[in-house]
């Protein structure tokens, strides 16, 4: 997903003429909606199963798929429009799977970890995963540059191909090292899908009693509409923002993913000491302050230590949010839960994109440099989110 933020945006907007808005109105929309309407429904599906690992295929392979499909758009589309029409199709799938996997994902963590250990194997495991975004880069990147060796040509659509197959790969290890975890016994007798929407949506209505989950899911619209539009975006604004080259972009990218892995580990330390509830208000804060200095710094130098900071806030964010929800909820039902966690986290993308293209169409006068009031209007919405996660009670261990 990370060589996909990185190259494919630029990629479809210089070859198919499908503008910004348009990905935005797409490939996050669609997705989002589609993620709202069955993520709560296939974590309730995770949590009644006895073969938990066939989630977790299955959307791996739906994504290899996916991204071989990008690559096949560019090759063999005859037209610009058919090959950015085939590419957002495939992206669109391959983003709604990515966001699907990480509903079960999430859930395993309450079956290899105590909740005094959350917060430590979720640092842990949001470091690796930054670990292994960062060799993405690092083995594709040989392949945009053209310096491959019997490898013709260069540009981001060369970046699709080996994606696709270094995914594979890594997948595939992955899923045989996960192999032996132990789910215990799940209920295996079949519902009939209405009924199983109806208990769903039953329950989510009753999450709206909850007051501790409700806020929570609240901040979190908030503020992963802001940290997932950022994301989305990133690889735009470096380019025609700060000016930056494919690869210093590309450097840019992997020191975020160094410090996003350095993050997830710091912040699961200091989850020890500090509360959960504390600790992520601490990072959100941080968050408002380095995206108002972001938005005004125009020296390469200064930037690169600003969005090193943001790796930094991209990886603690991620690890302390998840171990936070995770401490909420009824050991149980942590599918459905985290299904609705993601819904959240995606559907926020609903709204962040049109704050962000509405700040820079109202400082439009500035030229590219409107997306910098995009940036302020990001940190605003990461302060709103602050007054719902002030009113979250977490257990006993970990209340502020």
């Amino acid at each position: 997903m990370t060589n996909g933020g990185l190259y494919f945006l630029p990629w479809l907007t210089q070859n198919t003429g499908v503008s910004v808005g348009t990905y935005n109105a797409i490939a996050l929309v669609v997705t989002s909606m589609a993620l709202l309407i069955s993520g709560p429904v296939l974590g309730r599906l995770y949590d009644r199963s006895n073969r938990r690992s066939v989630y977790l295929f299955l959307t791996s392979l739906v994504m290899f798929a996916a991204t071989l499909g990008i690559h096949l758009a560019d090759q063999l589309s005859q037209t610009s429009i058919a090959k950015g029409t085939n590419a957002l199709i495939c992206f669109c799938v391959l983003m709604y799977c990515y966001q699907l996997s990480l509903i079960f994902y999430n859930s395993r963590l309450n079956e290899i970890a105590t909740p005094q250990d959350y917060a430590k194997i979720s640092g842990r495991g949001a470091a690796a995963g930054w670990v292994g975004a960062l060799l993405g880069i690092i083995l594709v990147l040989p392949f945009v540059d053209g310096t491959v060796p019997f490898i013709h040509g260069s540009g981001e659509a060369k970046a699709f191909l080996p994606s696709a197959m270094f995914y594979g790969i890594g997948t595939a290890i992955s899923l045989v090292l996960m192999r032996g975890i132990s789910t215990g016994r799940r209920s295996s007798s079949r519902v009939p899908l209405s009924e199983l929407f109806s208990q769903t949506w039953r329950d989510i209505r009753m999450t709206i009693k909850l007051n501790n989950v409700l806020y929570f899911l609240l901040a979190l619209f908030l503020f992963a509409d802001a940290v997932l539009t950022i994301e989305n975006n990133a690889s735009y604004y470096l380019a025609e923002v700060m000016h930056y080259s494919e690869n210093a972009k590309a450097t840019l990218f992997a020191l975020l993913l160094i410090m996003a892995a350095v993050g997830s580990l710091v912040s699961a330390k200091l989850a020890q000491k500090v509360s959960l509830k504390k600790l992520l208000i601490g990072i959100l804060i941080a968050w408002s302050v380095t995206l108002i200095m972001v938005s005004i710094t125009r020296n390469h130098i200064a930037f690169a230590v600003e969005f090193s900071m943001v790796g930094f806030l991209f990886g603690s964010q991620a690890t302390v949010a998840r171990t936070l929800f995770l401490m909420l909820l009824p050991p149980h039902r942590t599918g459905e839960y985290f299904g609705m966690f993601v819904s959240f986290w995606r559907f926020a993308t609903c709204i962040g994109p049109v704050v962000w293209v509405a700040a820079a169409y109202g400082f439009r006068q500035w030229g590219v440099d409107a997306y910098r009031a995009s940036m302020i209007a990001m940190a605003i919405l990461i302060i709103i989110s602050l007054a719902f996660l002030r009113k979250v009670v977490p257990s006993a261990q970990n209340a502020s």
